[in-house]
Parts: structure tokens; sequence; C-alpha cells
């Protein structure tokens, strides 16, 4: 008899992003472990920009947009594509109220495809 493996649940994952007033970026979690039929939704305080690298996209979009959510704002669940493999870096722009201007993190965190 062949070894039937059950089919893989997918899973909602949430990434919470802030930034302070000295504009130090915080990721919970900063690197994420999915696979393909996940979903990711961004969250953040204040109105936010999400845009994917030259590496590419596991989700099909390059650039997702903060809506307005409850206390904060949030992007539309994004579901990671079949096929989807390796390290995919994004970069963040966040507005802070507090001194009026776009923080910018271009460099740190990643969704890892398994």
């Amino acid at each position: 008899m062949p070894d039937e493996k059950s089919p893989r649940t997918s899973y909602p994952y949430q990434i919470a992003v802030t930034v302070d007033n000295n504009g130090n970026f915080t990721y919970s979690p900063s690197t994420l472990h999915v696979q393909p039929g996940d979903t990711v939704e961004w969250q953040c305080p204040t109105p936010f920009t999400i845009m994917f690298k030259d590496d590419g996209t596991p989700i099909g979009n390059m650039t997702l947009y903060g809506q307005a959510s409850g206390p904060g704002y949030a992007t539309s669940p994004a579901t990671v594509c079949a096929g989807a493999s390796g390290h995919f870096h994004y970069a963040v722009a966040v507005w802070s109220p507090a001194n009026n201007k776009v923080q910018l993190d271009s460099g740190c965190p990643d969704l890892i495809c398994n």
C-alpha cells in the first residue's frame, strides 16, 4: 500500500510592523517561513506600503498597501503562490505622524518559502 500523506493545512499569518520616533523598525516576526497556500497579512498602526525587491515575490504582487482596518492599517491577506520557493526580501515605507515623515526600511525583512 502506498504511503499517503494527508494534505497540508494552509495557515494565516500576520506580520506586525512598528516604527519608533527615531525611525527604528520592528517586525514581529522579522523572518517568516511560509508554504504555498498560506496567507500573509501585514499590519501597522499608521499608513504603510510593502514592496518586494528584485528577487521577486512569492505572492503574485510586488506591492501591497495598508488600508484602514480597525485601530490601524492592514494589507489584504496575500496567498503564497504554488511553486514559490526561496528567500524573498521586501522594503517597507511607513508614515510617521510623530515627525510627519515617511520612514523607509529597504534591507531587512523577508519571507522564506519552503
